[in-house]
């Protein structure tokens, strides 16, 4: 009988899901711009939380292994956290920014030989360039307010980020354990103990999940700033980050990332292009088939065909923290539908 009331309860949720997710598709368009923005808003939480989840490991090495105190360790850690983003402020964000107008002014100044290049492959390969140019503008006028939108949603995101990733990031490093406690108190007091497993199997893959992707984009940003270099590449710095972050979405972000090297190289030469990108899907590679199913364990493992479908999905839905949310949410959802699963059973 109790088998009976949870599948029922299982079945009911499952069809209350699928009927939000009905309706909220029939009126995504009326609701875009307030998503945005609570996306936008909830910017400062999702840093706050990946910061959190980047933090934890030292401070526990400080409290549990070192018999430190676990605020000290905590101060400890938060302060050398806050050392490195102010050398990252001082020493590499300026230079970014000037790598960035200079590859800007390069374009500007070399426009004319671009567009005299872009012109004879066009000729080449017998392209209808004034087609191309008028889908293009007929594309970006119908787009115009979904750009609006997003761009209302960055700036907010941005200010948000700012002022109050910091102020939530201490308040949850001090009261994390407090926040597990509380929790667990309260489960049990309601009779929901048996989640806690649930819980904890969560926080163990999401963190893993955020934790192992942050490594990946410092390894491949890494190998790619070695690569540009040795190739003699302008604006390695720059060129690199970018790449490296691109690791941030999997499967669609590398692609993307290493665009505006390739754009660079191919007006510099062929060869130049051709080994850049050679190098750099060699690299990512080695990453998705090598480094990161050694890194990761079998507990977040997700079909690459699922991965690509999540990733689409959030990122139509709601941009670039659409896709890159996707996947914790995933984890997160097929957590709670096994636990329920093997209740039933």
């Amino acid at each position: 009988m109790r088998k009976y009331r949870e599948i029922r309860q299982i079945l009911v949720i499952l069809v209350l899901v699928l009927l939000s997710l009905y309706l909220f598709f029939q009126n995504y368009e009326y609701v875009r711009k307030p998503v945005n923005i609570v996306i936008g808003a909830l910017i400062p939480f999702i840093s706050s939380f990946i910061i959190v989840y980047c933090l934890m490991p030292f401070i526990d090495i400080l409290s549990k292994k070192l018999k430190i105190n676990k605020k000290f360790s905590i101060i400890i850690v938060l302060s050398v956290f806050i050392l490195f983003l102010l050398y990252i402020i001082v020493s590499i964000l300026p230079l970014v920014i000037k790598q960035f107008n200079g590859l800007i002014s390069y374009f500007v100044n070399n426009q004319e030989q671009i567009q005299r290049e872009i012109n004879d492959f066009l000729d080449g390969t017998k392209i209808d360039l004034k087609s191309v140019v008028g889908k293009v503008r007929e594309y970006l006028f119908s787009n115009s307010m979904n750009l609006i939108n997003s761009s209302i949603a960055l700036f907010s995101g941005l200010f948000s980020f700012m002022f109050m990733t910091p102020i939530f990031t201490v308040m949850l490093l001090f009261s994390y354990d407090s926040i597990k406690i509380g929790l667990r108190k309260t489960l049990i007091r309601n009779k929901r103990k048996y989640i806690l497993p649930l819980l904890k199997d969560i926080d163990d893959a999401v963190g893993k999940y955020i934790k192992v992707t942050l490594l990946d984009c410092f390894i491949i940003g890494t190998l790619s700033s070695v690569v540009l270099y040795f190739l003699k590449v302008d604006y390695v710095q720059l060129f690199s980050i970018i790449i490296g972050m691109g690791n941030l979405i999997p499967f669609i972000g590398p692609f993307i990332s290493i665009i505006p090297v390739l754009i660079y190289a191919a007006t510099k030469s062929l060869n130049l292009f051709i080994s850049i990108l050679i190098i750099i899907t060699v690299l990512q590679g080695i990453e998705a088939n090598i480094v990161k199913p050694w890194l990761t364990s079998k507990s977040v493992n997700i079909h690459p065909i699922t991965t690509l479908l999540v990733i689409l999905i959030g990122g139509s839905l709601f941009g670039i923290i659409g896709a890159f949310i996707a996947i914790p949410v995933y984890i997160i959802i097929k957590l709670v539908f096994q636990f329920y699963i093997k209740r039933v059973k």
